[in-house]
């Protein structure tokens, strides 16, 4: 039983808790709304017609006048072809190819198709396939993710306080296919339908373990099949490294078949960005983020805290449990050229319910980076050191924090 797992602070019980987490997303989508209608509703016109002070396509500097390589700015295109060199605490040193071609009529809202092709020392082997499609004039929204990838990680058992000295080392291979579709209803609501795909395998295991011993949801891998209901309000200025608005997300996703575990459950997850100007094209960027799972899921698809995005300095998934909610800020300033500079912070919990958040204790976290910008529409490379009780962590990456 997964409530039997970790270090005695997590007691999850099989039962269903569908009342917290909707609480939980109804306080979240109440307070994000209250601050969006007013300018959802008074705005109600495509984005390509916002006003230019409100659209901040592109950032006010002498080097922009500079054209990028792969770059055609009279239609808002460019593309991307370059090795791949990366560092994670999980994956170290690791490297490949990669490539993208971003293109649109609106640079506020470019589209992209991007895939990666890398190896690790550690073994880690992924190839990967992302797009984000605006069709119709921005009317429609598509995602598309596609991993395929063989990773070395860890588990570090269940619960809040579960001890590094829990550690577990495993391997998994997995195959995970996410799609997204949402329709605009109004300038800034979009509403839509989420699926994802999930097949895990996984291949070796620490003797004498929790995994070994088979005593947690999924420890022989797993497949899952889920869907559900997409909401969010988009006030942002631009997709990538914008200067103003907000971004809310809300979605529900069932996962009425999974193999190889305990039965079916249901995931609910809020994400809430706000982004200030500061100064001469400085950047304050919020971030609160929660999700909470019902019955007992894989281990692999437990709610997590650790990454590359949210709470750097923390190993990936290095805390598990039902539970999760997270804030970070980072403060985002210009250096030289294509250069800025990052400053961030985050603290983060996580628990078996949502009851039990507040007795739970609070993580953590900090650092500093580095980002090059790629084109004009605001994509940009980015080199994160972060810092946190747990450890350090380096993270080079093409995807922003958030």
């Amino acid at each position: 039983m997964l409530g039997m797992i970790g270090t005695g602070t997590s007691t999850l019980q099989p039962r269903h808790q569908w009342l917290l987490p909707c609480v939980l997303l109804f306080a979240l989508l109440l307070s994000s709304v209250l601050s969006c209608g007013a300018y959802a509703t008074a705005h109600d016109r495509p984005v390509a017609s916002w006003p230019s002070e409100l659209r901040d396509t592109t950032e006010t500097s002498l080097w922009d006048t500079l054209p990028l390589a792969g770059a055609d700015t009279a239609s808002n295109t460019s593309w991307y072809a370059l090795p791949l060199m990366y560092y994670t605490p999980e994956t170290s040193v690791g490297g490949g190819f990669s490539a993208g071609y971003f293109f649109g009529s609106d640079p506020a809202r470019i589209s992209s198709v991007k895939s990666d092709l890398s190896a690790s020392l550690n073994g880690e082997y992924e190839i990967s396939f992302d797009s984000e499609l605006y069709l119709d004039e921005g009317r429609y929204r598509l995602w598309t993710q596609v991993n395929a990838a063989q990773t070395p990680t860890s588990f570090f058992a269940v619960g809040p306080q579960s001890d590094s000295d829990t550690r577990e080392s495993y391997t998994q291979q997995m195959v995970d296919v996410k799609l997204r579709g949402a329709r605009r209803l109004t300038q800034a609501l979009h509403v839509g339908l989420r699926i994802r795909v999930r097949h895990t395998t996984i291949t070796s295991v620490a003797d004498g373990g929790l995994l070994d011993q088979n005593v947690v949801p999924g420890a022989r891998g797993s497949s899952v099949l889920g869907f559900g209901p997409i909401l969010f309000v988009d006030t942002r200025s631009r997709t990538y490294y914008p200067r103003r608005g907000h971004y809310v997300s809300l979605y529900a996703l069932a996962h009425p078949y999974v193999h190889n575990a305990q039965g079916s459950f249901t995931r609910f997850g809020a994400d809430l960005r706000r982004f200030l100007p500061v100064g001469t094209n400085q950047v304050l960027a919020l971030q609160a983020y929660a999700e909470a799972v019902t019955d007992m899921p894989p281990f692999a698809l437990l709610p997590k805290l650790g990454g590359s995005s949210r709470m750097r300095g923390y190993q990936n998934a290095r805390f598990r449990d039902r539970v999760t909610v997270s804030a970070q800020a980072e403060w985002r300033v210009p250096i030289w050229w294509r250069i800025d500079g990052a400053v961030f912070a985050s603290v983060g919990t996580i628990a078996p319910r949502i009851a039990e958040l507040g007795h739970s204790g609070l993580k953590p976290a900090g650092g500093f980076g580095i980002r090059y910008k790629l084109n004009d529409s605001g994509v940009r490379l980015r080199a994160d050191f972060a810092v946190s009780p747990d450890g350090t962590g380096l993270y080079l990456t093409g995807s922003p924090p958030f």
